[in-house]
């Protein structure tokens, strides 16, 4: 009983231990100091019984408190702890989440009695509950928000499993899964109406809630009400009490691990490849299993008549030694363009299209690239590691943020950004840094004596038409992530020109050719605990000022359509750590679909695998980086017979 308590407290939990005065005559314990294993807890009747093992106990609460529990209650209502028992008497709604985050594969059981004894709200009416619940604006920690108050509307943007039991006045056991939209769909063999599946008053009925893998079941004194398989399970969350007008108590709640048995993929795949029911479909691009990945998010992976596609393809691991690959659209006839070069996890060799017949590829470190023509497969040496390329003016964009194992002490140079002649095979340095500052409106954080030597340039981008570019200076404190100074400078096609823009954010493309978009971070916003504490911006070049294009705005990396009213971004840890996302927002709603999950790359504890998605040429593909399968593949979401359907919020 030691190791059960010391795990307890290991989970911040008091885990009481068993007490052979309390009332288990309802369920056979036999606890070990090793396994448990699984003798009543599957139901005789069940037709697919989970293979599992029973391990440790998570958490146990024999209510002699409320230290465990939160309440979130309408007026009128009370939650209380009476005789050793969680005692709920709820006039208009209430959810009473228990504190303690829960990760599958789990067993949750509690017992619970629905009274009706003459009382106001003595119903005998909806035993509902919430599990692996998250909130995707604050995928943490659940109790962020303040919009719940109780009332079941407040509750519909969360991610959750759901039964209903005995609701609509003991008249309907439902089970759902809302998808953090507003949506929460009911599928029909979910919907029953059968008296065996109400609620019988004042007596009292063991709960027992499974997540195993892709599935997960609901039970009632051992039978299994609900079975559900799913796709893409929820696997991490909280648990809640749900129920209104309603008088009941709860008593044995207790959480414990589950040990999957032979056989069963405790993380099965997110990504399905394949048509999808709102009409676009999933299709990997890249052949084989070796790594590959497409270049930027900006930088477009097909040839411009659309024909081909270019990507780089690690030998083994990223990052490292690979090849170019040059495929048909669709991923058939690959074949390798360029010698035996070293990748980057980031952008493989940033390899993208001159024109129909040539490919440009950067190397790894080094201060020049190569041009490939792919009619007679000779090669060419040009100065300066490619940033993006021109396909309209034929000229390449790079900046010189040296390696500093290359260039030490008096040897180092000031961050430059430069043209380069492709036809030449040379650069033209425009700026460096020192002369930049004259025309910086924020000179004065600049040139402070605490951030000399500091600031550098960044993401060269031309415009979509070829006739200017901007760039990006930044300036931000050593060792952390916080930006001093970040902004855009112009020039037009040839270097000149050059002017501020206007600060921006955090990863800044073209929108138009006559505005830039980033995404702005306020105060208090985190990648994985306030995700959505930033707005999409527009910065236009003409000094108006900058607008939102979409608000309180999920993602990392996003671009726009060439249509320009959908708005693609990826996401990282979201909403459960470990999971990848490619989201597709309506410009014009600021509603967002998931268009696809996946896990993250195996062992990639920093998240080096981005997405990355990046719009086809005519805006009817989206081109990412994806990982469901443990390592970084190129996939195409076809997006031809897709439209955007409005979210159905109930």
């Amino acid at each position: 009983m030691k190791k059960l308590l010391a795990d307890g407290h290991r989970f911040g939990v008091n885990v009481r231990p068993f007490d052979p005065k309390m009332n288990h005559t309802r369920e056979l314990k036999l606890i070990w100091f090793g396994l448990i294993w699984c003798v009543s807890s599957l139901p005789a009747n069940s037709s697919s019984p989970l293979p599992y093992q029973l391990g440790e106990v998570l958490f146990q609460d024999g209510f002699e408190d409320m230290s465990n529990w939160v309440a979130e209650q309408q007026p009128g209502g009370t939650t209380k702890i009476i005789n050793g028992k969680l005692e709920i008497d709820d006039a208009k709604g209430c959810t009473i989440w228990f504190k303690h985050k829960m990760e599958s594969p789990v067993l949750i059981e509690y017992e619970v009695k629905m009274i009706k004894a003459g009382g106001p709200n003595d119903n005998a009416r909806d035993l509902n509950c919430f599990w692996m619940a998250l909130d995707p604006s604050y995928p943490t920690d659940i109790f962020k928000s303040t919009e719940r108050t109780g009332q079941f509307r407040t509750y519909n943007y969360l991610r959750l499993y759901y039964v209903g039991y005995g609701g609509h006045r003991n008249t309907q056991t439902r089970f759902r899964k809302y998808n953090g939209l507003g949506e929460k769909p009911l599928l029909p063999q979910h919907d029953l109406s059968r008296p065996e599946y109400m609620i019988p008053p004042n007596q009292t009925m063991k709960i027992q809630i499974i997540t195993l893998g892709n599935r997960t079941q609901y039970l009632r004194d051992g039978e299994v009400i609900f079975d559900f398989s799913d796709e893409q399970p929820y696997q991490e969350g909280w648990f809640a009490f749900r129920t209104v007008s309603n008088h009941m108590t709860v008593d044995n709640f207790k959480v414990t691990r589950l040990i999957p048995r032979e056989g069963v993929d405790q993380h099965p795949p997110l990504m399905r490849l394949g048509a999808y029911e709102e009409g676009y479909a999933v299709k990997q691009i890249s052949t084989g299993t070796a790594p590959s990945m497409h270049a930027y998010m900006d930088i477009c992976p097909e040839s411009p008549d659309a024909t081909r596609i270019a990507y780089f393809e690690f030998e083994d691991k990223v990052s490292g030694w690979g090849r170019v690959v040059v495929a048909k659209r669709d991923g058939s006839e690959p074949r390798y363009v360029s010698e035996r070069v070293r990748g980057g996890d980031h952008d493989g060799t940033r390899q993208q299209w001159l024109d129909n017949d040539h490919l440009l590829y950067g190397i790894e470190d080094e201060e020049w690239s190569i041009i490939v023509n792919l009619k007679d497969h000779s090669t060419r040496k040009v100065e300066g590691s490619i940033g993006m390329v021109s396909e309209t003016n034929g000229k390449g964009l790079t900046h010189n943020n040296y390696p500093p194992s290359k260039y030490k002490g008096a040897a180092r140079k000031p961050s430059e950004v430069m043209l380069m002649d492709l036809a030449k095979g040379n650069v033209q340095v425009l700026l460096n840094k020192e002369e930049m500052v004259a025309m910086h409106p924020r000179r004065q954080i600049i040139e402070h004596p605490k951030w000399k030597g500091m600031g550098v340039f960044k993401h060269p981008k031309w415009s979509p038409d070829g006739s200017k570019f901007f760039w990006v200076y930044m300036l931000e404190v050593k060792g952390t992530n916080k930006k001093l100074v970040k902004s855009a400078l112009l020039a037009d096609r040839d270097g000149n020109d050059i002017r501020y823009i206007s600060e921006i954010g955090q990863h800044a493309m073209w929108s138009t050719n006559d505005a830039l978009l980033s995404y702005i971070r306020r105060d208090g916003f985190h990648l994985v605990k306030n995700p959505t504490g930033q707005d999409v911006m527009i910065h236009p070049i003409n000094g108006e000022p900058e607008y939102p294009l979409i608000k309180n705005a999920l993602g990392i990396h996003g671009s726009l359509n060439p249509d320009g009213d959908l708005f693609v971004t990826d996401i990282f840890d979201w909403p459960e750590k470990g999971a990848h996302a490619v989201l597709l927002y309506d410009v014009a709603s600021g509603d967002y679909r998931e268009l696809v999950r996946m896990r993250a790359e195996k062992d990639d504890q920093k998240n080096t695998m981005h997405p990355h998605p990046v719009w086809s040429r005519d805006g009817k593909r989206i081109y990412f980086n994806g990982s469901d399968t443990g390592q970084r593949r190129l996939y195409c979401i076809d997006l031809e017979r897709f439209s955007f359907r409005p979210i159905e919020r109930g």
